[in-house]
């Protein structure tokens, strides 16, 4: 069931942002989606090996933004 369909989530709202209508923003950007987009068998992984980038970037600090990214473009070949 879309949340478009259920009352309780359309109907909320969050005060962090400022009261708006969260859940009614939510369900209008939602409902467009006519199918749900197809995740292959690597798609976690390479899920996994790009959260992998941002946060040898971002958080940790241990790689440049193009030596991470080599990182995952080697991470994502080895999977085959």
């Amino acid at each position: 069931m879309f949340p478009a369909a259920n009352a309780d989530v359309v109907a909320k709202t969050d005060a962090y942002f400022g009261g708006a209508p969260t859940g009614e923003i939510f369900s209008n950007r939602f409902a467009p989606i006519a199918t749900q987009p197809f995740r292959g068998e690597q798609y976690f992984p390479i899920n996994a090996a790009l959260g992998d980038a941002y946060t040898r970037v971002d958080v940790d600090k241990s790689d440049d933004s193009a030596s991470s990214w080599a990182k995952f473009e080697t991470a994502v070949n080895d999977l085959g």
